[in-house]
């Protein structure tokens, strides 16, 4: 009987047991494979509809179906969302093993399972690596809101959100639980329950309502906006005014800003996100004061910071921020070690150098005081170093006047144009370009033209980048120019991630675009204008003029024509730059640049480490120049060497050239360059009335072959001024279209006399000695005339 007994409550104790066996810790982790049968949503929901969020109580699947982008996503385990984050429940039926009981644990692991450096960035090592995960807890009335996990979550939720009225008032704090401890932040301080993204709370002003904190009026759901600004406060809730200092800040061109005081912090200017991210709304009074987040999108502040977030435009010398120092001996402090992607792109051309100016004037005044703040905010940019994106109101897409719309431009001038353009270069529609995040802007509709911002961006992450917080840029392929190359489309190579440069950095107009024009409108044409920084079409040798006379011409042991002509197009014409980053450099002559083989020339030279700054500093002569150059005239180049006696020495030859060719362009057919005003080119004897040169036949002295060439002669000069890093893009390539447009203009003929005409016009600076290796030879003439670089003799073809 007894036996029976024991018999029976053994077999009874078993199914407790195991029971026991399922709920415990150790075996809540189960099977991740495919081999575990899915259970659905449904049956998850059946037993778990009960658990609740631990701080605010909300149910977490109340939290799952409100907000979770897993839910009902094909790409979420076929909308089973439940199962897509915490492993197949086949095994589970609420007591067996699970794989992943809380998919956030490590910083989110098992979230990078699929989130692998894409729109979420590959989470684990970003936010690991971050101040968030690393912030320091503060546990005060007043910062445990920013500063601890539970603390964001509890004011979010209670409706601690705003300005340092907010803040500080005793009554919103006591509304507030205290938590039982204070921890770092991790995934669950930003994301509810299913990888939504939690929605904050704020007060009214007035009434002090608990309200929705909505600065970037949307729906609310997953507003990535609201949560970043709940903390990083730039828009109060209603979003129309900015959250500084509290002072009203005026700016220089008379426009004045009424801001309210941020919680906290609004006397240290690198906490104040407003003094980088408020951009007036005239910058064609101002200038650009600050970057424009595009608030409604999805991904707002992963536009540019992802989950690193971690900018570094502060720095961590203490002294910076607390001493009132000189500030020759401020700025001396920043730490370039501190300097990040983000820091280094700040202070680039593409962000019309705006850190660069901000921190003039942080480090211009004594620290940690509102004056501070608002100095840095109404800080701007213009033409000076952000013409590219200042000068026009490139949003302007489509114009009751048609030649003043800027559609065309955005490409370029744009991020919006440029992320767009780079998505896919063939199906490109700018009319398209949405430029709805700056004020006032309108879509042009069918009846009505674009009604243009008064903001302008600069070229944010976004524009280059696909996902900037992993790196992931665009690919558009090889890129097709805007003008004719031997009398199609010119095609630039496919060079990777450098192709994104070719893009903007082609030019508009080349060559060809000259000697398109008919003989009848060369006495009432404007000037064909290559635009910009056109290094690409240089370095491929795509956009010179070339029509001097005809290509077949025997020059040397070529062609005229292939002479001008690369090797990859036909020619003769070689360059070991255009190799950079390419297959091609593993071959090359230089054998210390063989393992410079990927990224493309562009990407190779200006972002040595993925430095953003895109100058030639000691990264790129570290990784690039010393490859190659070791030395120069005897003297070992080094990181802080190589500008001044190496790449700023070429520059000079190159400038006096250049300066050649203006002077006999001037003497010989009275044409003045104006680099700064458009069309550039200018006839002396028409000022100030008239001044553009639209005459080419000079009054009828020149044929309309001959206006041509004069016009071709001016387009090189103004191709080249606008590339003041011609000569290392283009070394050779480059001479020969300052050698052939002096040649023409000295007296429109191509005979080899430009040395002849250099030495007459500036005697001191052309001095031609018996040998180029004379010590009486000055480099001027050696940049112009071809001669053995083994014995110094001067080539019989004086033309390099």
């Amino acid at each position: 009987m007894q036996m029976r007994r024991l018999i029976m409550t053994m077999f009874c104790l078993l199914p407790a047991a195991a029971l026991m066996y399922g709920c415990g810790s150790s075996s809540k982790t189960g099977d991740s494979l495919s081999s575990v049968a899915t259970v659905g949503d449904t049956a998850c929901i059946q037993c778990h509809s009960a658990v609740v969020d631990p701080l605010t109580g909300v149910g977490k699947i109340a939290q799952y179906e409100a907000s979770s982008p897993h839910k009902d996503s094909a790409h979420a385990n076929n909308g089973n969302g439940c199962e897509a984050c915490h492993g197949n429940g086949g095994q589970h039926n609420g007591v067996g093993p699970i794989a992943y009981v809380n998919p956030y644990d490590g910083n989110g692991t098992r979230c990078a399972d699929c989130h692998k450096g894409n729109y979420a960035t590959n989470a684990p090592t970003k936010f690991a690596d971050s101040k968030h995960a690393n912030v320091v807890i503060e546990e005060g009335a007043s910062c445990r809101r920013c500063h601890s996990h539970e603390g964001a979550v509890l004011g979010s939720f209670y409706g601690l959100t705003g300005t340092k009225a907010t803040m500080d008032n005793a009554l919103y704090q006591g509304a507030v639980p205290l938590a039982k401890e204070y921890t770092q932040f991790k995934c669950q301080t930003c994301h509810e329950h299913g990888g939504g993204l939690r929605v904050v709370k704020g007060r009214d002003p007035v009434t002090g309502a608990v309200v929705n904190w909505n600065p970037s009026k949307t729906n609310l759901q997953n507003d990535q906006f609201n949560l970043c600004t709940s903390c990083h406060n730039l828009l109060t809730a209603d979003g129309a005014t900015t959250m500084a200092s509290g002072n009203t800040v005026t700016y220089d061109g008379g426009t004045t800003l009424a801001t309210v005081a941020v919680g906290h912090h609004e006397d240290s200017w690198f906490r104040v996100i407003a003094t980088t991210h408020a951009n007036n709304s005239d910058n064609t009074l101002n200038g650009i004061s600050g970057y424009v987040i595009r608030k409604s999108g999805e991904s707002a502040c992963f536009d540019c910071h992802a989950h690193e977030a971690k900018t570094n435009t502060n720095s961590t010398n203490a002294n910076i921020n607390t001493a009132a120092l000189a500030s020759s001996t401020r700025a001396a402090l920043y730490d370039p070690a501190n300097e990040t992607v983000y820091t280094e792109w700040a202070k680039s051309g593409h962000a019309g150098r705006l850190l660069e100016a901000k921190h003039n004037s942080a480090f211009a005044v004594a620290a940690r005081s509102t004056a501070v703040v608002d100095g840095m905010m109404k800080t701007s940019v213009n033409d000076a170093t952000a013409a590219a994106w200042n000068h026009y109101a490139w949003n302007d897409t489509v114009n009751a006047t048609a030649q003043n719309s800027r559609g065309t431009c955005q490409r370029c001038h744009t991020p919006t144009g440029a992320s767009n353009y780079l998505k896919s270069p063939a199906t490109y529609d700018y009319t398209l370009n949405d430029f709805s995040h700056l004020a006032g802007w309108k879509m042009a509709t069918s009846t009505a033209p674009t009604t243009s911002s008064k903001q302008r961006d600069v070229l944010y992450c976004w524009g280059c980048h696909s996902n900037s917080g992993s790196g992931v840029i665009r690919n558009p392929g090889a890129i097709t120019a805007e003008y004719n190359f031997k009398g199609t489309p010119a095609v630039f190579p496919d060079v990777a991630q450098s192709n994104l440069c070719v893009a903007c950095h082609s030019g508009l107009a080349g060559g060809e675009t000259v000697t398109a024009l008919t003989d009848a409108e060369m006495n009432n044409v404007s000037f064909k204008n290559s635009h910009y920084m056109a290094a690409a079409g240089l370095m491929y040798v795509k956009n010179g003029f070339t029509a001097f006379i005809d290509p077949s011409t025997a020059i040397g042991t070529s062609t005229y024509g292939a002479s001008m002509t690369s090797t990859e197009d036909g020619g003769a014409l070689s360059s070991t730059h255009r190799k950079l980053g390419t297959a091609a450099m593993a071959t090359d002559s230089h054998v210390g640049g063989q393992g410079l083989v990927s990224g493309g020339p562009c990407i190779t030279c200006h972002m040595s480490e993925k430095h953003h700054t895109l100058e030639m500093d000691a990264s790129a002569f570290n990784n690039t120049c010393v490859k190659c150059h070791d030395e120069e005239g005897g003297v070992p180049l080094t990181a802080a060497n190589f500008k001044t006696i190496f790449i700023e020495e070429q520059a000079v030859p190159f400038q006096d050239a250049l300066t050649l060719a203006l002077s006999v362009l001037k003497t010989n057919y009275n044409i003045s360059y104006n680099q700064a005003a458009y069309p550039y080119f200018f006839d002396d004897a028409l000022l100030p009335t008239v001044g553009a040169v639209k005459d080419w036949t000079r009054g009828g002295t020149l044929s309309a072959a001959e206006a041509k060439k004069l016009m071709g002669a001016c387009f090189n000069i103004n191709v080249l001024m606008r590339d003041p890093a011609a000569y290392v893009h283009a070394r050779t390539y480059t001479r020969r279209l300052l050698y052939d447009s002096i040649d023409f203009l000295d007296n429109k003929t191509i005979d080899m006399s430009t040395v002849t005409t250099a030495v007459a016009t500036f005697p001191l600076v052309y001095v031609k000695g018996a040998t180029a290796t004379d010590v009486t030879t000055t480099e001027a003439v050696k940049y112009l005339a071809g001669y053995s670089r083994s014995t110094g003799a001067w080539n019989a073809l004086e033309r390099p």
